[in-house]
């Protein structure tokens, strides 16, 4: 759930990017995003935000940044899904079992593929989980003495 002085921040990335004079943070408007925004994940909502100045000039609507958390939100959950379903095997042998940083991790590189090479993509950093999973092992390297996922990949890359 967002707080008050969560969104307050993002808004105040919104003004600052954006100049008091397009984007002013009233009462009325803090309490209005404030009631459309209450129930959202930060950093969802975080991440709309960074989105949204990164890829527009004019300042946001509450709509807006619904659209982008949304469509965010719907890409996590079939990247998830995907995940969960073809390559559970893979969740059983990696220690973590896809932890948070893991699956973004997966669902970044996969979907930076075409349509019809995703499928190709997921399978082979799957691999690599298992590959980062058995070099743990095999070193005798213990959870809270591994480098992150993210990292293994990037070194592998």
């Amino acid at each position: 759930m967002v707080d008050k002085v969560f969104l307050k921040d993002q808004m105040i990335r919104l003004e600052t990017n954006y100049g008091k004079d397009r984007f002013k943070i009233t009462k009325q408007m803090f309490e209005l995003w404030y009631e459309m925004f209450s129930d959202y994940d930060p950093e969802g909502i975080k991440a709309s935000v960074s989105e949204y100045i990164r890829t527009n000039e004019f300042p946001p609507t509450v709509a807006s940044i619904n659209n982008i958390y949304e469509r965010k939100k719907e890409y996590r959950e079939r990247m998830n899904t995907l995940i969960s379903d073809k390559y559970r095997w893979v969740a059983m042998w990696f220690n973590e079992s896809f932890d948070k940083e893991t699956r973004k991790v997966l669902a970044d590189y996969t979907m930076s593929f075409p349509k019809d090479k995703r499928e190709k993509a997921l399978s082979d950093i799957a691999h690599d989980a298992v590959a980062y999973w058995n070099e743990c092992n095999e070193k005798g390297i213990l959870e809270k003495d591994r480098k992150s996922f993210k990292e293994f990949i990037e070194e592998r890359r």
